[in-house]
């Protein structure tokens, strides 16, 4: 993705110390849940998938 409209607002400014470690962190954050969605997501496809092959008979 582009993140360069989120740059520009964020260089337009000082970001204090304290809110910058809090912006990070819940950054890191959601992109560790996105993450382990995803991981899951997955993991119900594969599953649902080995299902219809059984039913099928392969």
């Amino acid at each position: 993705m582009n993140y360069i409209r989120k740059e520009l607002r964020m260089t337009a400014r000082h970001e204090q110390k304290g809110r910058k470690r809090r912006r990070l962190r819940s950054e890191r954050w959601k992109r560790a849940f996105a993450n382990e969605v995803r991981k899951k997501i997955g993991l119900v496809m594969r599953i649902r998938f080995r299902e219809r092959m059984a039913a099928k008979g392969y």
